[in-house]
């Protein structure tokens, strides 16, 4: 499940992180995306949203098995002029934001094994304004989508809070992302991750799909069965039906061995995340602790 505002909505793109998962997990998890473009924490908190993504009726056959959470660039957007900001009304305080995600990861953690939270990108404000100015025009300047976030990195910090909360009371398959300082830290800069100052472009989607991969490798060598490789197929792969091992056995024997196993996995699944539900697990410091 991947849920957040425009930048989840866009994951499916060419190199997105959204379609590195759906390759990744073919025949053995279903992705939805439930990015809602334009969208601040404060909206993506509401009840019917959460249901909608989190609820019985949303997940198939049940479970969700990783949930990725990405919010806070429409959180932190200001207009330039006072008097535009006053009608702003998707800016989201730091106090509320924070409140917002930890509704939202919670939420989040009660319906799945695995919550990844992604902090929000930075934003290149240069090219945000020669984006938003060519799109615009010169009605750009005080109308409705002119926007900056000069602390678009304090709400990234927030979000570190939010997860080191939620791991203090138990949930401790809540694990940080740190996209914002992933692109800052980048040799060659972040600017070209962008497409428009805010939006990831190929670059952008491609470092954060390589993120999210590199995550699960990592956690997977820390507990293993949390990448695709622990999980069984929805049905045999075609290799067991056209080469079996077993020269002698039917495609039925191939199917009734193959439902057994994955049913005797998913049970071996059970048990290892009750016994984390109960006991704990220390998690992996990805937020790295003040």
């Amino acid at each position: 499940m991947l849920y957040g505002d425009s930048l989840t909505q866009r994951s499916f793109e060419p190199f997105g992180f959204g379609a590195a998962l759906a390759g990744a997990f073919s025949r053995t998890c279903d992705v939805f995306n439930r990015g809602f473009g334009g969208y601040s924490s404060r909206w993506c908190a509401r009840a019917d949203l959460l249901e909608h993504a989190f609820g019985e009726d949303a997940r198939y056959p049940g479970r969700i098995y990783l949930s990725t959470v990405l919010l806070g660039t429409n959180d932190a957007m200001r207009y330039v002029k006072a008097e535009s900001e006053a009608r702003n009304r998707v800016s989201v305080s730091l106090e509320e934001y924070e409140a917002n995600m930890y509704t939202i990861l919670r939420r989040a953690a009660e319906a799945s094994e695995i919550v990844i939270a992604l902090s929000p990108p930075p934003v290149d404000e240069k090219r945000r304004r020669a984006a938003q100015k060519k799109r615009w025009g010169k009605d750009w300047v005080g109308g409705p989508f002119e926007d900056h976030r000069p602390d678009i990195g304090k709400y990234s910090e927030a979000l570190k809070r939010v997860v080191k909360r939620l791991d203090d009371e138990g949930y401790t398959w809540i694990y940080g992302c740190d996209v914002y300082s992933t692109f800052v830290n980048d040799e060659e800069g972040y600017a070209d991750f962008l497409e428009d100052g805010v939006h990831f472009n190929t670059e952008g989607q491609m470092c954060v799909s390589d993120s999210v991969m590199r995550m699960l490798t990592f956690l997977n060598a820390k507990e293993p069965h949390w990448d695709s490789q622990g999980l069984e197929p929805d049905f045999p792969y075609g290799e067991a039906l056209r080469v079996p091992k077993d020269p002698s056995v039917t495609d039925d024997d191939v199917f009734n061995l193959h439902a057994e196993l994955k049913a005797r996995r998913e049970r071996e699944r059970e048990q290892r995340q009750a016994a984390r539900l109960v006991l704990g697990v220390q998690p992996v410091r990805l937020f790295p602790r003040e």
